[in-house]
């Protein structure tokens, strides 16, 4: 059995189907160890072999013992070379079976390869000017960051030293510039890319681990508030750098580089996600991609076959979940406590069964799995502290988590909405059965969310937590037959809803609350503002504006009168028109999704002027800007340039509003209540 790092497949006529494999530093070719293959229901065996001899290509038809979902017969299709499985595939008018699934990957799934849980790194960034690479920086682990010059040639040439000597390259958007752009000037030149290195982005990664809520994913913004390091040189457009200023650019964007993926140990989780799943670092990217490689690995040990992924995104939803009408909007409850069940959907999807075979055996067989060897990496962590162990727990963690969106998003092999509306059923019923029993207990049950109930006037005592926890799971194994645990995740002093636009209600999943105790961390030394589904969460929304709110929440919650928090907001209508915000304060932050744009919105207008005045702008970047009296412009653009008061102050009315329902007239809303 092989652990590759990396692995491709070529093929010659003279030599046929082969594996080129990087295993322990070391680049491998071996013969293919099976033919390439898909399967067709047995019925039609005699169906392929004629559209097989259409498109001239050779094909064995094996028997098996597999079988569909449903449970009908299938032969197995092999072919010389992988892709005549999609020419054949798309060449058929009838159904075929796992006909999408890579060759390298069929292997790793099929022989149980599985990527080492480390990898030699190597991080990079390059520089370019004139379309031609003037630097490249690169840095291991450890030690100083290099910075190769010269003419571009001799810059590549060294470089391909440095790839061969590892087996992942890791920059930062590199996906977006780097790397396309270092095919396109090897080619240019003449000289090879090696091929069995794992190009990976820092940036995707960093987006999933923060759940895309930072204000802006340049490295410069990243760099100075998650490390304290700061860009050099960024002080004026790159086209004014001297080569000097772009080396040292250049090796300082290394180095942050690889103290953000040291600190978040953000490579390290895709490498076990990789190493659980059969596939590549650099592949995890899309979780589907993992959560289809398991289930492909766990149907062939079922003796099933998966269908192919849907060629239409035509696809229907199912139904929500369970989300209950708080009481009140702007109403101060106190003493909050937050009931969750543990990893709900995992476990209505193991416990009742819920899978698309006959047997009703995949889904949860496969969820059992990853929830077993989480607990079992857990409590090695738990006896060793070994970062090694908690790395892997957390990766079974999040693909656990991540089975169920998976399993029901458009464009996943097995599209059965009737499967995900019954895993929603369920947890509604659970939920719904959680809310009266406590409520019929006595308690006073203010809102439930999907897989929580909240109680308000709790004795602040953890073992009051844990009796309220434990009765909830004793009801729930009476009520549904079921071990499903119910555990206390969060206490807060006080806490309350805010109310909806245009509407006298309090909003579903918007809410504010000073913190107190979690499950994770315990009891706070001072209690800690904890906020969802509002603009202090976003990371598009202006500083200022998040500013505001939050001085409004925590003056709401801490006792300011109606006047004093009306005040606040007055104030900084007056810090708005006397001009004493600065452009970072009152920026927006929109991405760069594509290259080209239909309608030019705000942010895609302040990137055009960024390139105008010689910044480079890659696809991935957030552009920040702020509205002017001439439109909105880059941050970088408008020091001197005068800020749309209007825009701001009704974005400031706007979230006064909804935050407290005060606005900046003398009267108040009144549907506050203190």
């Amino acid at each position: 059995m092989y652990n590759p790092t990396s692995a491709i497949y070529t093929y010659t006529s003279k030599s046929g189907l082969q594996l080129q494999l990087r295993v322990q530093g070391r680049d491998l070719t071996i013969p293919a160890p099976f033919k390439p293959y898909f399967f067709a229901k047995e019925r039609y065996s005699k169906a392929v072999e004629y559209y097989a001899n259409r498109k001239k290509i050779t094909v064995s038809i094996v028997s098996t013992d597999l079988k569909t979902l449903a449970g009908e017969p299938v032969v197995k299709v092999e072919v010389e070379q992988p892709h005549q499985v999609a020419t054949l595939r798309d060449a058929m008018p009838f159904e075929t079976f796992e006909a999408d699934v890579p060759y390298v990957r069929r292997v790793m799934i099929d022989l149980g390869w599985k990527v080492p849980t480390s990898y030699t790194k190597l991080y990079y960034d390059i520089e370019c000017k004139d379309e031609k690479i003037v630097c490249i920086a690169v840095g291991g682990l450890t030690g100083s960051v290099e910075v190769l010059t010269g003419d571009e040639k001799s810059i590549l040439s060294e470089f391909t030293n440095f790839i061969e000597q590892a087996d992942m390259l890791i920059g930062y958007n590199s996906n977006n510039y780097d790397y396309p752009v270092l095919k396109k000037r090897f080619q240019a030149n003449k000289l090879k890319l090696p091929p069995l290195q794992r190009w990976y982005d820092l940036l995707p990664a960093l987006q999933d681990s923060s759940q895309r809520m930072l204000p802006s994913w340049s490295l410069e913004w990243v760099g100075k508030n998650l490390l304290g390091m700061e860009r050099v040189h960024t002080d004026k457009p790159f086209s004014q750098l001297s080569l000097r200023e772009i080396y040292e650019r250049c090796q300082r964007d290394v180095e942050i580089t690889r103290e953000l993926d040291k600190k978040f140990s953000l490579s390290d989780v895709d490498i076990m996600k990789a190493h659980i799943s059969y596939i590549f670092p650099d592949e995890v990217e899309l979780i589907t991609r993992c959560i289809d490689s398991l289930l492909l690995k766990k149907a062939r040990e079922l003796g099933i076959v998966l269908p192919n992924k849907p060629t239409s995104n035509n696809v229907q939803k199912h139904s929500g979940a369970f989300v209950a009408q708080p009481p009140e909007p702007l109403k101060i409850f106190y003493n909050v406590l937050y009931l969750d069940c543990v990893s709900l959907y995992p476990n209505i999807i193991i416990n009742f069964r819920i899978s698309p075979d006959i047997g009703r055996r995949l889904y949860p067989e496969m969820l059992s799995m990853l929830m077993s060897e989480r607990k079992k990496y857990k409590q090695l962590y738990r006896e060793t502290g070994k970062l090694k162990y908690y790395t892997l727990q957390y990766a079974y963690k999040i693909l656990a988590n991540a089975t169920y969106g998976a399993v029901n998003s458009v464009g996943f092999r097995i599209q059965r909405v009737d499967l995900g509306d019954e895993v929603a059923r369920r947890g509604r019923e659970i939920v719904t059965s959680l809310y009266k029993f406590y409520a019929e207990l006595g308690f006073n049950v203010i809102y439930a969310d999907t897989d929580s109930v909240v109680l308000s006037n709790i004795t602040a005592d953890v073992d009051t937590f844990s009796m309220l926890a434990d009765a909830g799971s004793r009801h729930i194994k009476d009520k549904f037959g079921v071990d499903i645990q119910v555990e206390a995740k969060k206490f807060y002093s006080k806490l309350y809803f805010m109310r909806r636009a245009n509407d006298e209600s309090a909003a579903k999943k918007k809410y504010a609350g000073f913190l107190l105790w979690t499950s994770d961390e315990g009891w706070f030394d001072t209690p800690t503002l904890d906020v969802a589904g509002i603009e202090i969460v976003r990371s598009d929304f202006p500083p200022a504006a998040q500013k505001l709110q939050k001085q409004l929440i925590e003056g709401f919650l801490g006792g300011k009168t109606l006047v004093e928090l009306q005040n606040i907001l007055l104030s900084y209508k007056q810090a708005l028109f006397k001009g004493l915000f600065s452009p970072d304060e009152l920026a927006w932050s929109r991405s760069i999704t594509r290259k080209n744009y239909q309608v030019a919105a705000p942010h895609v207008k302040a990137a055009e002027k960024l390139r105008e005045a010689g910044y480079t702008v890659n696809i991935g970047d957030k552009i920040r800007f702020v509205y002017t009296r001439w439109g909105p412009m880059p941050v970088e653009l408008c020091k001197e340039l005068t800020v749309d008061v209007k825009h701001y102050w009704d974005l400031f009315e706007r979230i006064a509003e909804r935050t407290l329902g005060i606005t900046g007239e003398v009267k108040l809303d009144r549907f506050f209540t203190s």
